[in-house]
């Protein structure tokens, strides 16, 4: 960040911005009021704290030419096209652009990002960024998986009429699934699985997840690249409506069941209302902040609306909509994934994905674990069982599918210098191997620790080179 005061500002108005759309007041003087306690120093946050840290060096190339590369060659060129449009699109900053592909880069990448896409988007090639805070980690493991998502959108079938359209919740309707106008001949998957070890962090990853899957820019690209289809995301916390089945499979016709899910979908109801309210006033905000920053001949500031679920695009809000058709990428904590893996209501979800990856030669399955120093002690021995036992519910431990599994993570720190690499490389290999390691069928992976040592991809700082000083007698 170049401008770490004005960055300070922002965020204070995004958070601003965020209890004035959360929290709004009819009273135009008294909102006022309060936006300028809000603005005061103390109020909200205290003088900002800088700490510096480095910028990190550029990819040669931007991400429009990183895709001719021959290590992304099993790519369609159709699919290549595509997922750089659909990257540049709330990803990376990108622009309209003239040619095959119609938006290009306003920065390019950093180094470790662009080795993070080439190691992800093959088999066999585990990919962990270790570079500072602010470095991009998050952009580095997101790039291979809408890689591969992209390249099998293109192929898509087109959805039927009706595809979103749809607004049960808006009157006394019962719940009707959001997907139910999608072809289906379109696989229904999780194709990744982001893994954090707090609900915080759930949350920040959803506001970047709505920005690179849900904006305007994104919309446009997967209606022209994809058929009009979504790439569809959701979280799954204990924060996500609601609880239980949608239709029991033993118990439909019992009086207790039947009342149990009439509460339910009035529970569901009233939160669809919330959520699309919340939007729909975050969404006006952001115009009228819009028209502000035009007539005061100043940048927009960032929109507020992806703090907010959204319910008219590829973001998947309930439990039963995900029990019906698993999302491509689902976020979780590992306390839910292991809950989700002993109960019977989600079985449907692991089961479809089981299904698709023995079923298609060119299916995989990502499995991302952020914050990954944070997976240690017992709490990290519980996370290792728990990879393994989602591995074996999905069929990935058989020999001929074990290749199917791409291990992303990203760590603030896996030091590989003297003593300390010996006891990195053993952490990667117990947390996840041989899974992750296998780079084709019949190959059953390895044990091997040293493996681990080229998986690591650090930042590459950006230094500037110090004169020396001529000593004067």
């Amino acid at each position: 960040m170049l401008d770490p005061i004005g960055g300070f500002e922002r965020i204070k108005d995004f958070f601003i911005s965020y209890v004035e759309t959360a929290f709004r007041i009819s009273s135009v003087q008294t909102a006022d009021q309060r936006r300028n306690l809000l603005e005061s120093d103390g109020a909200l946050a205290t003088a900002p704290f800088i700490e510096p840290v480095p910028r990190y060096q550029q990819y040669k190339d931007p991400l429009e030419k990183v895709i001719s590369d021959g290590r992304l060659s099993h790519l369609s060129q159709e699919g290549r096209d595509a997922f750089v449009e659909l990257a540049l699109s709330g990803l990376f900053d990108g622009e309209p652009a003239a040619g095959p592909v119609k938006r290009k880069s306003i920065f390019n990448p950093y180094i470790h990002q662009v080795e993070m896409l080439f190691r992800g988007s093959n088999p066999g090639k585990p990919g962990v960024v270790t570079s500072g805070t602010g470095s991009g980690k998050t952009e580095s493991f997101m790039l291979p998986v809408l890689a591969a998502i992209a390249n099998e959108a293109v192929k898509w079938p087109a959805p039927n009429a009706g595809f979103l359209q749809e607004k049960w919740w808006a009157g006394g309707d019962p719940f009707v699934h959001m997907r139910r106008h999608e072809s289906q001949q379109r696989a229904k998957a999780l194709r990744a699985i982001v893994l954090y070890p707090m609900n915080a962090l759930v949350d920040d990853q959803m506001v970047r997840l709505r920005r690179t899957l849900d904006s305007d820019e994104a919309r446009a690209v997967m209606d022209e690249r994809f058929a009009g289809n979504r790439i569809f995301f959701g979280q799954y916390t204990s924060a996500t409506p609601v609880t239980g089945y949608e239709k029991h499979p033993r118990k439909s016709q019992d009086k207790g069941e039947k009342a149990r899910r009439a509460r339910r979908g009035a529970e569901l109801r009233e939160e669809m209302r919330r959520f699309e309210s919340d939007q729909d006033a975050a969404r006006q905000h952001d115009a009228e902040a819009r028209r502000k920053a035009a007539t005061a001949g100043k940048k927009a500031p960032d929109p507020t609306r992806f703090i907010f679920r959204s319910i008219d695009g590829g973001e998947m809000v309930s439990r039963w909509d995900m029990h019906r058709a698993p999302p491509d990428i689902l976020v979780t904590n590992a306390s839910m994934l292991g809950t989700m893996l002993s109960r019977e209501v989600e079985d449907k979800i692991f089961e479809a994905t089981r299904d698709w990856l023995a079923s298609d030669p060119d299916s995989y399955l990502f499995l991302i674990i952020d914050e990954l120093h944070l997976v240690r002690g017992s709490a990290g021995t519980e996370v290792s069982f728990l990879i393994k036992s989602l591995l074996q519910r999905l069929g990935l431990d058989d020999p001929a599918k074990i290749h199917k599994l791409r291990i992303l993570a990203s760590s603030a720190s896996l030091p590989l210098d003297g003593e300390n690499e010996d006891h990195s490389l053993r952490y990667l290999r117990d947390l996840f191997a041989p899974y992750g390691t296998s780079q084709g069928p019949g190959d059953p992976g390895t044990q091997d620790p040293t493996f681990w040592r080229d998986c690591v991809v650090p930042g590459k700082p950006h230094l500037h080179p110090v004169p020396l000083l001529k000593l004067q007698r």
